[in-house]
């Protein structure tokens, strides 16, 4: 397939919805929605670029769930208050003409990581926009995660740096220590120095595991007694690249300011409305 395109934008719908929701909703009727369109302007001028897609969840359980029920179990209730708002972010989608992917069984986790694999190649560089850290083990060669509150572009050695592992590394990472937002268990006590201390050594999950009877202190006992979290909580973080997505990567993004500045001012966002001008 041959796209003639420089940078694939993909952006995580509902964590930047989320986030601007409970950022601002003391101050804003659609707090999630104003948020979202100032990063999504932000991110289109600082960005540039030619092909943009949002990566949306459906709402439904994914494979995951399937394979441990207790997924995500410990979540409070989406906000009433946001919950319209997941519509009027499919209407932004459609009045502006973005493309976006939501697929039964799967997390938009998945559909980014899907994204990347099947079409990274076709372009000169692929930025995620997210501020789910979990995405950062996607970065390689030509993909770049874009943390758009802070402004930081990262590549894998800027991953190092944040997380304490390489991209490559954070499933297993997550595997020892967990995911409390995802009710994934990972091994008790184990934290996150002690997780990367032994990344470091073993490199990977599977080698700390081979390699568990020369580890020292209470270590050896922690793993061995709790290799069936570890291996599930692997599993639990690791994503699909062979999801079927649907044919919008050939188009090239285009805002229209006019169909935007007309949403902004259906919904009362006239504050936002005069940010953008």
């Amino acid at each position: 397939m041959s796209i003639s395109s420089k940078k694939l934008i993909l952006i995580d719908g509902y964590c930047i919805l989320f986030r601007s929701f409970f950022a601002l909703q003391k101050q804003y009727e659609y707090a999630g929605i104003w948020g979202f369109i100032r990063t999504l302007w932000k991110v289109i001028q600082a960005r540039n670029p030619t092909v943009l897609v949002i990566a949306l969840d459906t709402g439904a359980k994914t494979w995951r769930h399937n394979f441990y029920h207790r997924y995500k179990a410990t979540r409070p209730p989406t906000p009433e208050k946001l919950l319209p708002q997941f519509k009027m972010l499919d209407e932004l989608c459609t009045t502006l003409s973005i493309g976006s992917v939501r697929i039964n069984g799967y997390e938009a986790d998945d559909c980014i990581a899907s994204s990347c694999f099947q079409y990274a190649n076709a372009f000169d560089s692929t930025e995620i926009i997210s501020c789910d850290k979990d995405l950062m083990q996607l970065v390689k060669n030509s993909v770049y995660f874009y943390d758009p509150f802070t402004k930081i572009l990262y590549d894998e050695e800027l991953v190092k740096q944040k997380i304490g592992v390489y991209p490559k590394q954070i499933q297993d990472l997550l595997a020892l220590v967990g995911d409390t937002s995802d009710n994934i268990p990972g091994v008790k006590n184990i934290g996150n120095k002690t997780a990367i201390s032994l990344l470091e050594k073993y490199i990977s999950l599977n080698n700390i595991l081979q390699n568990v009877d020369q580890l020292t202190g209470h270590r050896e006992k922690h793993i061995k007694d709790n290799v069936e979290a570890a291996t599930l909580s692997y599993k639990l973080a690791s994503l699909k690249y062979c999801v079927k997505l649907p044919d919008i990567f050939s188009t090239n993004f285009v805002l229209k300011e006019d169909a935007l500045h007309e949403f902004l001012l259906k919904y009362n966002m006239h504050s936002l409305h005069a940010i953008m001008h």
